[in-house]
């Protein structure tokens, strides 16, 4: 099973990089949450989606170039783990909002789960009701400028 393990990486070295989401896999491997939960029939076979690594790097590429990789890799990951601090990287809460939309299955790092699940629970919500605007209401609405 694959996993996208999301973490801030802007400004820290690729070994370090590595090394927590190393880390973040054994953390993830021995949760009681994730061990007990039964879409994940042995959380022993996960396999880190590898997001430091890309190929065809444009010259100067930005860090937009790089978010825009990392999400094309969310997209073949089975699992999505916001491990330590992620809230505070621009990039994960782009990958958070995708995983979200997208429906991935999503584990968070154990401090953070009961206030980022009511957020994802917030998300679908506002998702729904996107989903049910007509642009007939949009166009009439006379507050709209």
């Amino acid at each position: 099973m694959k996993v996208f393990i999301s973490l801030k990486m802007n400004g820290r070295p690729d070994n370090e990089i590595q090394e927590d989401m190393n880390k973040a896999l054994e953390i993830l491997k021995e949760d009681e949450d994730v061990v007990n939960n039964e879409n994940f029939k042995d959380p022993g076979s996960f396999e880190i989606v590898e997001t430091l690594k890309h190929e065809n790097v444009p010259k100067n590429a930005s860090r937009l170039w790089y978010l825009g990789a990392s999400i094309q890799k969310l997209a073949d990951a089975d699992v999505v783990y916001f491990y330590d601090k992620w809230w505070q990287a621009k990039g994960c809460w782009v990958e958070f909002i995708a995983a979200n939309v997208y429906d991935k299955e999503i584990i968070y790092d154990y401090p953070n789960r009961r206030i980022l699940r009511a957020i994802e629970d917030i998300l679908r919500l506002v998702f729904s009701i996107m989903d049910t605007v007509d642009e007939t209401d949009i166009k009439e609405d006379p507050d709209n400028v």
